[in-house]
């Protein structure tokens, strides 16, 4: 739930910076930021459940 929070923040962040007329290289810096932020999210949980399923084989 903490991690959707923050991701909320931070696509709220986003959305202000285009209402309030901010700079698109700006934009599209935190954009990248959160998509590099989500991608490692996302390669750090499939290593955690690799690492699970190697641990089940193991104990099988």
């Amino acid at each position: 739930m903490d991690e959707t929070l923050r991701d909320i923040e931070l696509l709220t962040v986003v959305r202000n910076a285009v209402d309030t007329g901010c700079n698109k290289e700006t934009i599209v810096s935190l954009l990248d930021q959160v998509i590099l932020k989500k991608k490692i999210d996302v390669t750090t949980f499939e290593h955690e459940m690799e690492k699970e399923f190697a641990r089940g084989i193991d104990n099988s």
